[in-house]
């Protein structure tokens, strides 16, 4: 992962924090890049995770998973967009919100 991020900034679950659905891995990693959690993109695969990204107050959530299970991902607080693939990921909609 180091050759695409900043090894110091990567938020993972070291037992420190709450999990899921609690916010505070997204907000530690808000912070470690220096941004509002407002301005920062979400993508997940669970329903927790989708739960704990809304609770930090992310602003643009992209939930991730079979076509099948769109309609449960779409359901929760704050998704923007329900993709099957990282391919599927609405660039455009990024620019948009500037």
């Amino acid at each position: 992962m180091d050759r695409w991020f900043d090894v110091a900034k990567i938020v993972y679950d070291d037992g420190v924090r709450p999990g899921k659905p609690a916010p505070d891995v997204y907000l530690a990693a808000a912070r470690n890049i220096g941004i509002a959690p407002s301005e920062c993109v979400v993508v997940e695969d669970a329903v927790s995770g989708l739960a704990a990204a809304y609770a930090a107050g992310i602003g643009y959530i992209v939930a991730i998973g079979a076509p099948a299970e769109f309609p449960r991902l779409l359901a929760c607080d704050g998704v923007a967009v329900a993709i099957e693939s990282l391919r599927d990921f609405p660039r455009e909609q990024l620019l948009d919100q500037t």
